[in-house]
């Protein structure tokens, strides 16, 4: 079961009308906010209904755009949710209260060096807007930029819906103000008995909880691998480890762990602060998301 006990949010370090609220899990019209809605680790904070967040962050738009106070600013979204909520857009037709990311499907592009007829299948190679692994299928907003030319020329346009993107979060690792774009997923004891993981394996680390994660405070490592295990299958009885999923090399447990907390895939937008090199991107989880519209090869 969920836990849903109400724990009071953190405060901000800018004052409010300098950044906008996060609309993620935010409840339309009553008063709380998810932290990973869908998941059996959801925690439930008090919040303002999302019909207000959204008017309150086209109010604040103009200023952090002028402050470059929000480094998270997207003019194209914004603009958007300042015509639905200020000139006449109405309430309920805000940004406040969309539909799901990806309810309707995302225009996206795939690229490959091989090109292929019919729809997409898990057989298929996976070559596209990523370095990516044995899961997933990848795309990019653009037809034609730096990153995917690198990934052949035959072009698939398609309709992609990823209705509930894994949050990405910029993750500290400690090493100077570096990040690594990484999905934080709680572990539990059952999906980790199925998947047979093994505490030498990368990418688990322990931590209080997703924000300690995502910043970097985690637990120090002790000097035996004994002593790690113990560490490990403790602090995993007690809720705290977590995954750090790569969304451009997702293995088939990362999958079903991303599919255990309600996600079907990524919708990542690298921010301008950004100090990995991992491009934006749409990532699918199943080949019944995809809907195939066009496609083409380009010139040599």
């Amino acid at each position: 079961m969920a836990d849903n006990k109400l724990v009071p949010q953190s405060k901000n370090k800018l004052p409010w009308y300098e950044q906008a609220l996060p609309m993620e899990g935010r409840a339309t019209f009553l008063p709380f906010q998810d932290t990973l809605p869908g998941s059996v680790m959801n925690q439930r904070s008090w919040a303002l209904p999302g019909i207000i967040a959204g008017a309150a962050n086209a109010i604040t738009a103009p200023g952090r755009a002028y402050s470059g106070s929000d480094p998270m600013f997207d003019p194209q979204e914004e603009a958007a949710n300042f015509a639905m909520n200020v000139m006449g857009g109405g309430m309920g037709a805000s940004r406040a209260a969309p539909a799901p990311a990806g309810a309707l499907g995302m225009n996206a592009f795939h690229r490959t060096a091989i090109p292929f007829e019919g729809n997409f299948a898990r057989n298929r190679p996976q070559s596209q807007n990523s370095f990516s692994g044995p899961e997933g299928f990848y795309f990019s907003r653009h037809s034609k930029d730096p990153t995917t030319d690198v990934f052949g020329r035959h072009v698939i346009q398609a309709d992609v819906k990823v209705t509930n993107p894994a949050p990405v979060s910029q993750v500290s690792f400690g090493v100077g103000n570096h990040t690594t774009p990484r999905a934080v997923l709680p572990v539990t004891p059952v999906w980790a008995k199925l998947n047979n993981i093994d505490p030498k394996q990368g990418g688990y680390v322990i931590a209080n909880s997703v924000a300690d994660a995502i910043a970097g405070n985690t637990a120090r490592r002790p000097n035996t691998y004994a002593e790690y295990e113990q560490q490990f299958y403790s602090a995993l009885m007690d809720k705290k480890v977590f995954k750090l999923v790569n969304p451009e090399i997702l293995t088939p447990g990362d999958v079903s762990l991303l599919k255990l907390h309600g996600y079907n895939g990524f919708e990542y937008k690298r921010p301008q602060t950004a100090t990995s090199s991992m491009p934006s991107q749409i990532v699918a989880l199943d080949p019944e998301q995809i809907v195939r519209k066009a496609a083409w090869t380009e010139p040599k």
